[in-house]
């Protein structure tokens, strides 16, 4: 990643609310700073959101949110805009894993529905695939 982009993410993360105490997460913190800085720059009505699917679930839990409709692999990040426009993320850490089989699985479908797809380890590649995909963005300052 560029330095230049580093350290306006380091700024912007210095800007947020400091949580008390909690694992370590790079995935996770990376996502925190995509979706405030993709939200700031979707114009009106796009919309992002974060499906949260699995984590550290009790089996009763689990069994729950199964019966309401958890699915395997759903992505982490979805968006809609204008014109027909929608996309899944999935994100992953900067030296994480590639996606499992049951992500890869359900973002073949998202692109076999006719919708786009991508996979993210920063924030500048979230920046890229949202211009590459069209999606209508204000130039946002970190």
């Amino acid at each position: 990643m560029r330095p230049e982009i580093e350290a306006q993410i380091a700024a912007f993360n210095a800007s947020a609310p400091k949580a008390k105490t909690r694992r370590a997460s790079p995935e996770g913190d990376l996502q925190e700073v995509v979706v405030r800085v993709v939200r700031a720059a979707l114009l009106p009505p796009a919309k992002l959101w974060f499906c949260p699917n699995g984590g550290n679930l009790t089996k009763a839990q689990r069994g729950k949110f199964k019966a309401r409709g958890l699915l395997a692999g759903v992505s982490d990040l979805h968006l809609v805009w204008p014109e027909q426009g929608y996309g899944v993320i999935e994100m992953k850490a900067p030296k994480g894993d590639d996606p499992n089989v049951e992500q890869e699985a359900f973002m073949a479908d998202v692109e076999a529905c006719g919708h786009r797809r991508g996979v993210a380890r920063s924030l500048e590649e979230v920046l890229v695939i949202l211009a590459r995909w069209g999606v209508p963005m204000r130039t946002v300052r970190l």
